[in-house]
């Protein structure tokens, strides 16, 4: 679930920006969706979508804040008008709402892929660059951080490192490198 919503923060705000429909956004999970940012513009030659300067993205579970955000819209004509990549750079901060704890992901740079091959569609999430994910019983650094929906397994890449709380008294401890 906690990659559905991931996967949910980047996919709405590029489908809601771009005005395309997912078939992936769980129905249990509002598809509203808020936008703002100091600056943005559409650059007809690439299909880019772009916002700028104190992006920040919210849904009911999550929000999403960065510097930039870039999303690649279909061109005209493509059927099923599916983004394809959506790129968050500098100052990357994800929050997510998870059964009533909050999942705090950070990193220079977050990216969403989507892809179909032989009819089967796949979802990838890579923060990289300083990957810090917290939540109130864990934390946790490694570069980099992947989701992978259609396996639904979570990549932690090199350099991994884990703090758990809950030791003696509530107090922290380290998991050894």
């Amino acid at each position: 679930m906690i990659g559905k919503l991931l996967s949910l923060t980047f996919i709405v705000a590029a489908g809601a920006l771009a005005g395309a429909q997912t078939n992936f956004v769980p129905a249990s999970i509002s598809q509203d969706v808020g936008v703002s940012a100091d600056g943005g513009y559409f650059e007809e030659k690439t299909w880019e979508l772009v916002y700028h300067d104190h992006v920040v993205v919210t849904n009911s579970r999550s929000r999403l804040t960065c510097e930039r955000l870039t999303i690649h819209m279909p061109t005209e004509g493509v059927a099923g008008n599916q983004v394809t990549n959506a790129v968050a750079e500098t100052n990357v901060n994800l929050f997510i709402l998870y059964h009533g704890e909050t999942n705090h992901i950070s990193s220079d740079k977050g990216t969403y892929e989507y892809s179909e091959v032989s009819g089967v569609t796949n979802q990838t999430l890579t923060f990289a660059g300083h990957v810090l994910d917290a939540t109130p019983k864990f934390s946790f650094t490694c570069e980099p951080l992947i989701w992978d929906n259609i396996s639904s397994n979570l990549i932690l890449g090199s350099n991994y490192h884990m703090v758990i709380v809950g030791g003696t008294n509530g107090a922290p401890f380290s998991l050894p490198k």
